[in-house]
């Protein structure tokens, strides 16, 4: 028996190899695009803290300071309570706030019985999208 012949024997065998390296490549190669998409969304869930520059980082405090002083005087009006979870959640994404203690703040507002008002019910949407339930 020649090699031609053997090979045109084994060619079953063969093809079986050649699929088998080939899913395994393919398999390999999309572990590794499944990890990166996973880092980059742990990432935006704030695993990473994003660079913002000086002026906004004054203009997120300032809003936070104000929605403070607005929510400790009418910590029931709607308008207080959206001003408090948006300057919250701002915090927490420009790396003001802590996730943990921002979660805990708005969680306190967000769980209030008020009014609902388009703004308020964006805002705990907001809330929702910033601190996603674990």
């Amino acid at each position: 028996m020649t090699f031609s012949e053997s090979l045109l024997r084994a060619r079953g065998q063969i093809a079986w190899i050649l699929a088998l390296i080939a899913s395994t490549v393919t398999i390999v190669h999309l572990e590794k695009i499944d990890s990166e998409l996973r880092a980059s969304q742990r990432d935006l869930r704030g695993g990473a803290t994003p660079s913002i520059d000086s002026d906004t980082r004054v203009m997120v405090q300032n809003a936070l300071a104000g929605a403070r002083k607005a929510y400790a005087a009418q910590p029931a009006n709607p308008s207080a309570q959206t001003a408090m979870i948006v300057a919250v959640a701002s915090a927490v994404q420009a790396g003001i706030l802590g996730r943990t203690e921002g979660r805990e703040l708005v969680a306190g507002i967000a769980s209030q019985d008020t009014a609902e008002t388009p703004e308020l019910n964006a805002a705990r949407a907001l809330a929702r999208i910033t601190f996603p339930a674990p």
